[in-house]
């Protein structure tokens, strides 16, 4: 099973067990209590677990490690060295959503004999960690040319700072990417835990509605005169 499907499962498991839990004590509460005392949850008995339910499922996916919650946005950071050359960035923990390494991509618009050196240092905590040098050179005819580094990085927020070198050319812009990139599936896992959130909407609409409609009236007695909703023909004579 994928993440997606363990993270539904893992919901509707606490949130099934909670409602029935819930639906337990209405059907105790309504047994000790007089039909002509009822009032609205009794009256109403799978009003409260529709209700249980709903606030469950929230909070599993707010406060419990359920495997999609890892998942927290493409996490890469763009810039042109024209603009911003001192960067930060946060390495997220790897696992099932992200890879453990961070990769360094710098494109730039190259002539043939245009010559460019990035040079890259990686501080944590204020203490350099790193160092790493690419170099791009130019082809025989004027594209793109594009050069990477996989980095391999604890979790933890870094500072990166670039300095770009560039040689026989007349271009000032120096396009870099940092990316964490997702681990291999995980885009057909979102997308399968989109449906699921659906088809979990959908259930816990059908279960409020249904909390909501189904009524097991009161008999109520007036102190004079017949009871307004009788249950039986016992109750009309």
């Amino acid at each position: 099973m994928g993440i997606a499907l363990d993270s539904l499962l893992m919901v509707l498991q606490y949130s099934g067990l909670t409602s029935i839990i819930a639906a337990a004590l209405v059907g105790y509460w309504r047994l000790r209590t007089e039909r002509t005392e009822r009032n609205l949850i009794q009256r109403f008995p799978l009003l409260l677990p529709a209700i249980v339910f709903l606030v469950t499922s929230g909070l599993v996916l707010s406060l419990l490690p359920v495997p999609i919650s890892e998942y927290r946005g493409v996490n890469s950071r763009s810039l042109d060295y024209s603009e911003d050359y001192n960067v930060t960035f946060s390495m997220y923990e790897s696992g099932a959503i992200y890879q453990d390494t961070v990769n360094m991509i710098v494109t730039e618009d190259m002539s043939p004999g245009d010559y460019i050196t990035v040079e890259c240092e990686v501080y944590w905590n204020e203490a350099l960690n790193r160092t790493e040098t690419i170099e791009l050179n130019g082809t025989q005819s004027p594209g793109l040319v594009q050069e990477s580094r996989s980095l391999d990085l604890a979790p933890g927020t870094y500072r990166f700072v670039i300095n770009g070198t560039l040689y026989n050319t007349d271009n000032t812009l120096l396009q870099v990417e940092i990316v964490q990139r997702l681990r291999s599936g995980i885009v057909d896992e979102l997308r399968d835990w989109s449906n699921y959130q659906l088809t979990l909407n959908l259930i816990v609409t059908l279960f409020v509605i249904g909390g909501l409609c189904i009524n097991q009236r009161s008999v109520y007695k007036p102190k004079y005169g017949r009871p307004l909703y009788p249950e039986s023909d016992e109750a009309t004579s």
